[in-house]
């Protein structure tokens, strides 16, 4: 029994920490090109702040993975009105829940994804991001 639970891939019912890996990886790349996408629609000069896989619960490594990651872009005047705007219809459109939560602040949901855009208006700068969907048990 011993060898055909090793064979077949583990009878503690504990997925495979590789096809965790690979899934939650998976999870992670369709946040970042989420955030990037809205970064080269709001701005210019696209720059990583953080790209993290971290466990889902702190401290606990079969809590499963998600991924943290912010980007900051170039935000010109205007980008803000234009982001609650035409930005936010053209998102909505695709599914995308937006709520501006204040004159620096908008938030857009769609599925189990939540991306969050802070402006720094006096930098003409914008930081987006958030983290993903948990991915594992």
């Amino acid at each position: 029994m011993t060898l055909m639970c090793a064979v077949v891939g583990g009878c503690a019912g504990k997925e495979d920490p590789v096809a965790q890996d690979v899934a939650a990886e998976a999870v992670a790349q369709d946040f970042r090109s989420a955030v990037d996408t809205l970064g080269a629609r709001i701005g210019e000069q696209i720059e990583v702040r953080q790209d993290e896989l971290t466990s889902c619960i702190p401290n606990d490594e079969d809590s499963g993975k998600r991924l943290v990651y912010f980007i900051s872009v170039k935000a010109p005047d205007g980008t803000y009105d234009r982001l609650t705007t035409d930005v936010a219809t053209d998102l909505e459109a695709e599914g995308w829940v937006v709520k501006a939560r204040g004159p620096t602040d908008v938030g857009f949901t769609r599925d189990d994804m939540h991306i969050n855009v802070n402006f720094a208006p006096d930098q003409q700068l914008a930081a987006l991001g958030g983290s993903s969907a948990c991915s594992g048990p």
